[in-house]
C-alpha cells in the first residue's frame, strides 16, 4: 500500500507540470499585403521592416535554425525589386512581452550575400 501512494507523488516531483508546457513562444511582425502587420511564428516567409519597399525585407524560405531563446537566427532568400535574389541571414533581437504569454522580437540584424559575392549589413526596427 506505501508503494502506491509513494509512485504517484514521485512522478509529480520528477515531471512537473510546467516541465512539459512552454513558459512563452516568440513571435515576429510581418507586414501583410493590407498594410498592418500580423504576428508569426516561425515565418516561412516574412516581409520585415517599415511601411514602404525601401524600408522592408522581403525574406523567403526561411529555415529556422533557433526561435526558443532571446534571439532567432534563420536562412532564406531576400528578394528585391525587377527579380533580385540573394542569399540572407538573419537575426531577431531585443524581445519583448507583447501579452500574457507571447513575446515579440523587435529588431532584425541581417547579412545579405550578393551574387558578385560582396556582403551587405542591415538592421531593421520591427515594431516601435
Amino acid at each position: 500500500m506505501k508503494l502506491v501512494a509513494v509512485a504517484p507523488i514521485s512522478a509529480v516531483l520528477l515531471f512537473p507540470a510546467s516541465a512539459g508546457a512552454q513558459s512563452g513562444y516568440n513571435t515576429v511582425p510581418c507586414n501583410a499585403a493590407q498594410g498592418y502587420k500580423v504576428l508569426e511564428f516561425k515565418p516561412r516567409q516574412c516581409t520585415m521592416g517599415g511601411k514602404f519597399g525601401y524600408q522592408q525585407a522581403p525574406v523567403y524560405s526561411i529555415r529556422w535554425r533557433s526561435w526558443r531563446g532571446a534571439t532567432a537566427f534563420g536562412r532564406g532568400t531576400l528578394r528585391g525589386n525587377m527579380g533580385f535574389k540573394a542569399r540572407v541571414r538573419v537575426k531577431l533581437y531585443r524581445r519583448e512581452h507583447w501579452e500574457e504569454n507571447t513575446y515579440l522580437f523587435t529588431r532584425a540584424r541581417g547579412t545579405t550575400f550578393m551574387p558578385d559575392g560582396s556582403r551587405r549589413h542591415w538592421t531593421l526596427k520591427l515594431w516601435s
